[in-house]
């Protein structure tokens, strides 16, 4: 990705535009760092509060009223709801899998597609989660298969 700065005096705050032929991850990605949509998230484990890294964060899961990030290995829960995380990691790397999860494409490993309408996600530092079938257009769509 080509990157410019232009020095403007006077300019209240800074402004970023993205020139793009088409709307790629990297793009989606660029556009979701530079709009903020990567601050951390306050997760509670064990009576602490920790503050994570959506870049770390594996899955986001909802059981119950209760709503988790599976991170480094380790489940922080989370004060947001599910929906209110779609929304915040929106056009970054995560993506909704199920009505109760959410996961980060930059630790998906593989994908096995060899059940018959749905996806098992394999993650790169163990463990998988499977796309449901309502949403496995979507995930074909933006992985572009």
């Amino acid at each position: 990705m080509e990157v410019e700065i232009k020095l403007q005096p006077g300019l209240a705050g800074p402004r970023a535009v993205i020139y793009c032929g088409e709307i790629t991850p990297e793009v989606e990605a660029a556009a979701a760092r530079l709009a903020g949509a990567t601050r951390r998230l306050a997760g509670r484990r064990e009576g602490r509060v920790y503050l994570l890294d959506p870049g770390e964060i594996t899955l986001v899961t909802a059981e119950g009223q209760q709503v988790y990030a599976l991170c480094q290995g380790e489940r922080y829960l989370l004060k947001a709801r599910l929906y209110e995380l779609e929304a915040q990691l929106a056009g970054s790397r995560f993506a909704r899998i199920s009505h109760s999860e959410i996961a980060n494409f930059d630790w998906v490993e593989s994908l096995d597609m060899s059940t018959a309408g749905t996806i098992h996600l394999r993650f790169k530092k163990g463990g998988g989660a499977f796309v449901s079938r309502r949403y496995v257009a979507r995930i074909k769509e933006r992985l572009g298969l």
